[in-house]
């Protein structure tokens, strides 16, 4: 996985919330890019390789589809590793891929976020 080492990216419109993971994700030893909008977000996926993505579903509109159908199309086996934080309604979340490795509600627990990050990159 070389290039992609202990490297997250965080897909949140929020920058409160994004700040927020940023730091747990620091905490857990990784370099950290930020993004707020699918354009930015695949713009950072066609720039690098990533051990996680963390990635709000409703960023505006459907944008949160869209960094998955990009993730889908170009770089599939990426979607294991993919934690989708949302408050979307429940039928949205049960649309989604199911190689998708792990959901979370928001308001999110933090320790929901960490074993979720811990999970998906083991």
């Amino acid at each position: 996985m070389s290039g992609s080492e202990r490297r997250a990216l965080v897909v949140e419109h929020d920058k409160a919330i994004r700040q927020l993971i940023t730091a747990i994700l620091k905490r857990e030893q990784f370099e950290v890019v930020e993004a707020a909008d699918a354009r930015e977000a695949i713009a950072r996926l066609q720039g690098g390789r990533f051990m996680l993505i963390i990635l709000d579903l409703l960023l505006r509109g459907d944008e949160g589809e869209d960094v998955i159908a990009y993730l889908r199309n170009e770089r599939p086996t990426s979607l294991r590793r993919v934690v989708i934080i949302t408050g979307a309604p429940h039928a949205r979340v049960h649309a989604l891929p199911g190689d998708i490795c792990a959901v979370l509600g928001k308001p999110f627990d933090l320790e929901a976020l960490i074993s979720a990050v811990r999970t998906c990159t083991e």
